[in-house]
């Protein structure tokens, strides 16, 4: 399917990442989700909301470097872009116990948009 419309909220600064040095390392918190707005509207929200005893994959918000940006993982990554914002990739993950975002695992950007609020 075309067109479809999905993305994330990031609970955690992207510069948060820097905490553990050079390393790609998962940070962030419970307020991260993931959602699809076309052809379906759904939220994934962490999984801890509803469930206190939470694996280590299941805290596994965001993570990212100078090659890919990651939310959720554990088992698979929930939403991935590489560095140039084009090619990603959506798959299960045990943080937001997630559906895969979109109709196929590997897809192509036609539009990425990226708000802040300070």
């Amino acid at each position: 399917m075309e067109n479809e419309v999905f993305g994330a909220f990031c609970g955690s600064d992207w510069s948060d990442r820097h905490q553990h040095g050079n390393f790609l390392t998962y940070f962030g918190t419970g307020e991260t989700f993931l959602f699809t707005i076309y052809p379906n509207r759904r939220k994934y929200e962490w999984v801890g909301i509803t469930n206190q005893d939470v694996s280590l994959t299941g805290q596994m918000f965001m993570a990212g470097d100078n090659t890919t940006l990651t939310i959720g993982g554990g088992n698979g990554e929930g939403l991935q872009l590489d560095s140039e914002l084009f090619n990603g990739q959506t798959k299960h993950c045990d943080t937001f116990d997630n559906e895969p975002l979109c109709s196929q695992p590997y897809f192509k950007a036609k539009i990425v948009e990226v708000f802040g609020i300070d």
